[in-house]
């Protein structure tokens, strides 16, 4: 039996580090705080969730929510505080922005969401941030019926296996 409890203890290990090297790597950060990146502050600003029940009707384009899904419309502001020009576009909201979110049909299990402008060609600031310049803009994304739970950012856009900041999504 203490085998048994070394064992389960011993397998349970890698685990608890995964989780917690995670959470130590990524800046915790609340509704509308700054996060200072390398070359960036970012501010989320305010968020819509719309639902087939409760349709966002603040920008024509938006997509028409269905039973199965919903849509989060995040507006924010970006400042480019590097040395060097920023460019904004399709790649730069797709890899650095996401929702982590869980699926109603999937209790238990979470996802990251992304906006893209290939397959949703939104109206949302597109084109060049020259240092000290700041631009409001939105991030739209389609996600499917559940929870949203974090806005996350990752300036190396590899925001499934670590985020630099996590902006908690209150009800």
């Amino acid at each position: 039996m203490k085998r048994l409890v070394g064992l389960v203890s011993l397998l349970s290990f890698p685990l608890v580090i995964s989780g917690c090297q995670l959470t130590g790597n990524t800046g915790e950060l609340a509704w509308g705080e700054t996060a200072a990146t390398e070359n960036l502050e970012i501010t989320p600003e305010t968020i819509q969730i719309g639902t087939e029940e409760n349709q966002i009707d603040k920008n024509e384009g938006l997509p028409q929510v269905t039973s199965t899904g919903q849509v989060a419309l995040i507006e924010l502001n970006i400042e480019n505080t590097g040395g060097s020009p920023v460019e904004i576009d399709r790649d730069f909201y797709y890899h650095s922005f996401g929702i982590l979110h869980n699926e109603e049909a999937m209790p238990g299990e979470f996802y990251i969401s992304r906006m893209d402008l290939d397959a949703f060609p939104f109206d949302v600031y597109t084109g060049g941030l020259e240092e000290g310049e700041a631009v409001d803009t939105q991030l739209i994304i389609v996600t499917g019926r559940g929870k949203v739970q974090n806005l996350l950012f990752d300036s190396d856009g590899d925001l499934e296996d670590d985020y630099e900041v996590s902006w908690e999504i209150e009800d």
